[in-house]
């Protein structure tokens, strides 16, 4: 996976994907909240391939990767120390069927659309922007 540390400084690339099923988002549960599920890029593998892996090592599905959603550039405190991640957002798409049993072990679940504003998605800007998904591709910048 590609992350470097530097003492206190953290850098991370990572792919997410958004996965919308019957007016539910799929998000993946951590200690502060939820947030995409997806993961982090290995050395010489392009997004899209590290989504689909990703998805089928934590969920055992083949995903349909679509478009690109989202570039973030990400900036934040975590546990102490100073974050730069990296974060590709595309669109997926299943016909598979996500195992209820799958889901639990890798804290996954579906979660309403229409409670996703007062949720506790991260980053804090995919609250509102999963709802209504861009038309193109934007560059997001948080600090």
């Amino acid at each position: 996976m590609i992350e470097f540390q530097d003492g206190k400084c953290h850098f991370s690339l990572r792919v997410a994907g958004v996965l919308r099923r019957c007016g539910h988002l799929l998000v993946q549960r951590v200690p502060e909240g939820m947030i995409l599920p997806g993961g982090r890029i290995e050395m010489l593998e392009q997004s899209r391939s590290a989504l689909s892996r990703e998805m089928w090592e934590e969920l055992g599905v083949h995903v349909e990767i679509g478009r690109m959603l989202w570039i973030v550039e990400n900036v934040f405190d975590y546990q102490g120390a100073h974050v730069h991640q990296h974060l590709m957002i595309y669109e997926m798409s299943t016909a598979d069927e996500i195992a209820v049993q799958r889901m639990r072990a890798e804290k996954m679940t579906w979660w309403p659309m229409e409670q996703i504003r007062r949720s506790t998605l991260f980053p804090e800007f995919l609250r509102t922007a999963v709802v209504e998904i861009p038309n193109a591709v934007e560059h997001v910048c948080l600090r």
